[in-house]
């Protein structure tokens, strides 16, 4: 979260809080929310245990506790998968170079047969382990899967043992 801007006028910089950037600025803070309706090739269901099993710190949400009214679920860094249908469920997240990394992870997800996750989990270069390497340098809140990691360069998989240090940040295009 920042908290506000150095801002330069005619030769002179001052710190702007985000609340005043708009009183000494001509500039405004915002934000893009996306949406993305997302065809299934299976149920809700299957697709949220598809879900689960690849991100941590997956919760399930209430109709009652949405603005849409649709249960859904919430993942890591603001997305949120929401079942609108039999067939397709709604994607909202905050444009955020992680927050759409997830997304882009939910929608190879939903692209493929439902119960296919543990073996796209793998094909994606170890899920949550290479998910945490590859975030690293955004200081991310994310917690470390422990084990061996394992990245994906020019489609060669490469594993690794915890400690070694070798390779560290190596992640999947």
């Amino acid at each position: 979260e920042m908290d506000g801007l150095l801002v330069e006028k005619n030769f002179h910089t001052k710190y702007v809080a985000l609340d005043d950037l708009e009183t000494y600025t001509q500039l405004r803070a915002g934000a893009i929310l996306q949406k993305l309706s997302i065809p299934l090739p299976g149920s809700f269901q299957q697709f949220s245990s598809d879900v689960v099993a690849t991100f941590d710190s997956v919760q399930a949400i209430a109709a009652a506790d949405t603005d849409r009214g649709l249960p859904g679920l919430a993942l890591p860094f603001g997305v949120r998968v929401y079942h609108a249908s039999a067939s397709h469920c709604v994607l909202e997240w905050e444009a955020d170079p992680l927050a759409d990394t997830i997304a882009d992870a939910v929608v190879v997800l939903s692209l493929h047969d439902p119960g296919e996750a543990g073996r796209l989990h793998t094909a994606l270069g170890g899920g949550p382990a290479a998910l945490q390497a590859a975030a690293a340098p955004y200081g991310s809140p994310l917690k470390p899967a422990g084990g061996a990691k394992s990245s994906t360069t020019n489609g060669v998989k490469k594993e690794q043992e915890e400690g070694t240090g070798a390779g560290e940040g190596a992640g999947a295009a």
